[in-house]
């Protein structure tokens, strides 16, 4: 049996038309999808998998967002079915590495992601990349204006926050060695290569190993920030690293700031947090 898990909040959640045009796109890509069952994200998902047998399969349809609620919906399953994404969202972050594929086989991928807890209380799994500072705030922006995630929405809202956007001091722990930074802009971690609808952060970045990217920016003024800034599409940033940008890589991440920050993890904001612990 072949399941549809559909996000009508997404870009593409258009009502039936948009349905219509999936399934007649997918069955023309293979006919093992010529049936397909409507389900929507919003349902109980770890309840919906739990009872999936062997041989069931899942097309997703969303962006990062729908991603990271059914990779967090699922982490306590060790059901192996195979999983796919059709790419429907706008900022498509984790699609971005597929090139000029829009159904993408996502079953290795799902699964055994990087654990981020914050504040010491809950955690999560996230697909592309989580943290906190002026990326956070750009993130809570976005959404404030009316959810619009694309590239366009992006850099408007970091031209607007950036100059005035507030420091922070970072006390960073990776894989046991401790360093600090002072006047940080922002700092992610990341298990992908994009994030903010676009930006090539993380080159290096692949999904099959089991290290994971942390990248901060910190005592760079505003005028080379905005010479670095365009840099970051092409994946070429690190070029400028010794006006003030770091890449460490490791398992196992600490990052205590000196005050709270707007936090953000594959896209999702959550504000007041001033303590992230991410493992791989």
């Amino acid at each position: 049996m072949n399941y549809l898990l559909y996000n009508p909040l997404s870009s593409t959640g258009k009502g039936e038309e948009s349905i219509k045009k999936i399934k007649k796109i997918m069955k023309k890509k293979d006919d093992e999808f010529e049936s397909l069952n409507i389900i929507e994200v919003s349902k109980d998902i770890e309840s919906f998998v739990s009872k999936l047998n062997e041989e069931d399969q899942i097309i997703i349809v969303g962006g990062d967002g729908t991603l990271h609620h059914f990779a967090n919906s699922i982490r306590n399953i060790t059901k192996t079915n195979r999983l796919f994404l059709y790419k429907g969202g706008t900022g498509n972050d984790f699609g971005r590495e597929f090139k000029k594929k829009k159904l993408i086989e996502i079953t290795e991928y799902i699964r055994n992601l990087p654990v981020c807890k914050i504040n010491n209380k809950h955690d999560f799994v996230f697909l592309n990349c989580s943290g906190f500072g002026f990326d956070g705030a750009v993130c809570a922006g976005v959404n404030e204006n009316n959810g619009k995630k694309s590239g366009f929405a992006y850099i408007k809202n970091v031209l607007s926050l950036l100059k005035n956007s507030p420091r922070y001091d970072l006390e960073l722990e990776v894989d046991g060695v401790k360093k600090k930074y002072e006047k940080v802009l922002f700092t992610e971690i990341c298990n992908g290569k994009y994030f903010g609808g676009g930006m090539k952060l993380s080159p290096t970045s692949d999904r099959k190993d089991d290290v994971l990217e942390l990248y901060l920016v910190y005592k760079m003024k505003f005028a080379k920030i905005l010479c670095v800034f365009p840099f970051i599409f092409l994946g070429k940033h690190m070029w400028f690293k010794r006006w003030g940008i770091e890449r460490l890589q490791g398992k196992h991440f600490h990052l205590k700031a000196s005050f709270e920050q707007p936090f953000q993890s594959d896209g999702e904001v959550i504000l007041g947090v001033d303590e992230i612990e991410v493992t791989r």
